[in-house]
């Protein structure tokens, strides 16, 4: 026999072989919710970090806003004109 027809042979017994059943499904899923709950915790982390940062920054902005307006209405020149943080009350007639 030659090595050309046993090397056929043996393919023709290798196409009739079931491969063997092998199920990682459990363990792929469960390294895919480590990786995906790590990750996403690093990503929230850097988020809250980022809106924090902004909310800060807006608190700062206003702030000062408040107090040039504060300001301005407290000058003489301005204080004809009506105070825009007084609310007028009119009694009914």
């Amino acid at each position: 026999m030659s090595d050309l027809s046993r090397f056929e042979e043996l393919v023709k017994r290798a196409r009739l072989d079931a491969p063997a059943r092998v199920d990682v499904a459990q363990e792929v899923l469960a390294s895919v919710r480590v990786m995906r709950s790590s990750a996403t915790l690093a990503a929230d982390r850097s988020i809250d970090r980022l809106a924090m940062a902004f909310a800060a920054a807006s608190v700062l902005a206003a702030s000062i806003v408040a107090m040039v307006a504060w300001q301005l209405v407290e000058q003489p020149m301005v204080a004809e004109l009506p105070n825009p943080f007084v609310v007028q009350v009119m009694s009914p007639q």
